[in-house]
């Protein structure tokens, strides 16, 4: 996918660890998608490489877990993203730690993920930004799962 990329004029791309991954370069947009920010070391380490990189008057671009989800109805719901389909095989929430499965499916082909979440809601998602140098500017989406948000003004 990324060698597709190379091809567009103005795009270059980059193969690292996003807990490592320190360019000589600033761009306008950092996008942190697939609920990065819901790990809880990934997430911080995520927000920190997204502020090295980050132009001082751009801006990040973020998905979070909606802070409603009913994780035990959402259980064996399958949903359908391009060609692959998704579905939460297990979820457990104790306090704001979720611990899940979810089934990917690509015709016969099938690979489960387990993983472990820390669900945020606005105060812990907003502490999480600050500790970045980061706040939330506003919702994206009516679900609140994106956002917009911009570096913490500078005081002179």
């Amino acid at each position: 996918m990324l060698d597709r990329l190379d091809a567009e004029p103005g795009i270059s791309t980059v193969v690292g660890s996003i807990e490592t991954l320190r360019l000589d370069e600033t761009v306008d947009v950092a996008l942190l998608a697939s609920h990065l920010l819901n790990d809880d070391a990934l997430g911080r380490a995520a927000l920190a490489t997204a502020a090295h990189h980050l132009a001082p008057d751009g801006w990040l671009v973020a998905e979070v877990y909606a802070p409603n989800i009913d994780w035990a109805t959402a259980v064996g719901h399958r949903s359908i993203l391009g060609p692959v389909g998704v579905t939460l095989m297990r979820a457990v929430v104790d306090g704001d730690v979720l611990d899940a499965a979810v089934r990917y499916d690509l015709g016969e082909r099938v690979w489960d993920q387990p993983f472990v979440a820390v669900l945020l809601d606005r105060r812990a998602l907003d502490t999480r930004l600050l500790e970045a140098g980061f706040v939330l500017e506003r919702w994206l989406d009516a679900g609140r799962r994106w956002f917009l948000a911009r570096r913490v003004p500078q005081s002179v």
